[in-house]
């Protein structure tokens, strides 16, 4: 599966996150933001090729926001890539929903202590203060997306 396709692949699953349990804008999960004018939603704003020169280098990868909570009243997409052997942090939990999509590669999946091993085209939600992590279980880069309601 292509890049292209892989994102139109996941953008019911997008739709159905801001739609279904995950409504970043229900007033019991939703935390203050700061919003944008309507104004300032603009095609140029809204839509975000990838950008090389806007990555966000770590010790283990990378990370690259294709939309911010700001813009997206409360809801992000990040794209992160994690070297083989490594992740971006430790397993964790904060009161925030979050989805690990894996795009490429071989990730261990942590969820309340247990783990798994999986493969592209694979998802995991991760509910609010519930302990979760990914790290890179394989041999070449993991690229996965990261949904989260703030």
């Amino acid at each position: 599966m292509g890049k292209k396709q892989l994102y139109f692949a996941i953008a019911p699953f997008l739709v159905g996150l801001v739609l279904g349990r995950l409504n970043p804008l229900d007033p019991a999960q939703a935390q203050p933001v700061t919003l944008l004018a309507d104004s300032e939603y603009t095609i140029e704003r809204c839509i975000n090729p990838f950008d090389p020169e806007k990555i966000e280098k770590s010790a283990n990868g990378f990370m690259y926001w294709y939309v911010s909570k700001e813009l997206s009243q409360g809801l992000n997409l990040k794209l992160s890539e994690v070297n083989p052997g490594t992740a971006h942090h430790g397993a964790h939990q904060h009161p925030e929903s979050e989805i690990y999509f894996v795009l490429s590669g071989s990730a261990e999946l942590i969820f309340n202590g247990e783990s798994k091993t999986v493969g592209a085209n694979t998802a995991m939600y991760c509910p609010p203060l519930v302990s979760h992590g990914i790290r890179n279980a394989g041999n070449t880069p993991l690229q996965y997306f990261v949904i989260k309601t703030n």
